[in-house]
This record gives structure tokens, C-alpha cells and sequence, in this order.
């Protein structure tokens, strides 16, 4: 999707002088002074107008990206964040989808993460906080959001999407992309968690031994 930069039309000032106006009265005829020496003549100085430097325009993950309405970012929260609030997916049939992805190679299926999936959902929270989507998170890497959202493991991953409409639709976007589909066929993980905001899709992948 092409993101237009609609600069403002260049404003020339194009008016003209207001006309010289003349008119006739009668005077006592006074003398003429006498002339003056001619003045050296002025020129006016000219201060140097320098454009500032804007911010260049970071480019776009591959994955395609979208326009929405940005939201408040609920950040990272306490542990006690019901992890379904605001979530738009449908975990039951994202998993069972994902786990026929996995079938397809022969690999075991993965188990449903609630902790992984409010790691997901604080993800999508904040890409459609900034408009845009990203892999990108002020709370920190991975590593760091996995953990706070609660999860007890490592070996993770994400993929991201926007606009899909379901959970078949961006199962499949990422099952053409080779580097999402390679995260969805690891044999390392063992959990997973899906998050949609307004469109803004996260799938967030780990290893543990628990059931978290």
C-alpha cells in the first residue's frame, strides 16, 4: 500500500503592488529646495533562510503494512491483565489450523500459551498505537516481553501480519512467506499465543516445559 506524502502547494505571494493614486489640488506656488546630492543606494539585507532537517522515513517491515486508527498503548502492565482483553482472535481455531500446518511436515502440535498470548496482544496493542506494523517494542526484545507477560521458557519467535481478516487468511499469508512459515514448522517450540487488534496481527512462539 503506497503512503502518498502530500506536501502543501508551494504559496508564492503573486499580489500585485496597490495602484499609485493622483489627484489634483491647487497650492501657493512655494519654492523648490535645493537638490541634494544623490545618496548612495541601499541595498537591503538579506538573512539566509535554512531549511531544517526532518526526520527521514524508516522503511516498512517486508511483510505488507496498513493505515488505522491509531489506539492508547496499554504497555506492559501488570501480570494480572486478563490476556483475552481486546483480543480479537480466535485462539481455538488459530491453533487448530496451525497445527494442520505442522501436521503437513509431520511435526507435534503446539499448545495454547495464555501468557504468550498476552505477550502477543500487548504487541498488536501497541502496532496499531503507532500505526504501523513492526516487530519493533519499547517494553524490550523477546526475551524481555515474553518474561513479563509471564512466560516461564526461551527459544522464541514472532510473526507479524495486518489486514487479514481471519485466522485462515493470515495463517495462510504466513504459510507463503518463507520465514514466517519456518517459525510456524519449528520443531523447537512447543506453545504458542495469537493476538488481533484491529487488524493488527501477532503470533508468538516459545519452548517451556510448563504449560505457560
Amino acid at each position: 500500500m503506497a503512503y502518498p506524502d502530500v506536501s502543501p502547494p508551494d504559496e508564492r505571494n503573486s499580489s500585485k503592488p496597490p495602484p499609485k493614486c493622483s489627484s489634483k489640488r491647487r497650492h501657493k506656488p512655494i519654492e523648490s529646495p535645493r537638490p541634494k546630492p544623490d545618496q548612495p543606494e541601499t541595498k537591503p539585507k538579506i538573512t539566509p533562510i535554512i531549511p531544517s532537517a526532518g526526520k527521514s522515513d524508516q522503511p516498512l517491515p517486508k511483510d505488507n503494512g496498513g493505515n488505522s486508527k491509531p489506539a492508547k498503548y496499554q504497555g506492559s502492565g501488570g501480570d494480572n491483565v486478563q490476556s483475552r482483553q481486546g483480543n480479537e482472535a480466535d485462539q481455538r481455531k488459530g491453533l487448530e489450523l496451525l497445527n494442520v500446518i505442522r501436521q503437513e511436515v509431520n511435526l507435534p502440535p503446539l499448545k495454547f500459551s495464555a501468557t504468550l498470548e498476552l505477550a502477543a496482544l500487548r504487541h498488536s496493542q501497541y502496532q496499531l498505537s503507532i500505526n504501523n506494523m513492526t516487530h519493533d517494542d519499547p517494553i524490550g526484545g523477546l526475551g524481555v516481553r515474553a518474561r513479563k507477560s509471564g512466560f516461564q521458557g526461551g527459544t522464541l519467535a514472532e510473526n507479524v501480519a495486518f489486514g487479514q481478516r481471519d485466522e485462515e487468511s493470515v495463517m495462510q499469508s504466513w504459510k507463503k512467506s518463507p520465514g514466517h512459515y519456518k517459525n510456524m514448522i519449528n520443531p523447537t517450540y512447543t506453545h504458542v499465543g495469537l493476538a488481533k487488534v484491529s487488524g493488527y496481527w501477532t503470533q508468538f512462539f516459545g519452548r517451556s516445559s510448563g504449560n505457560k
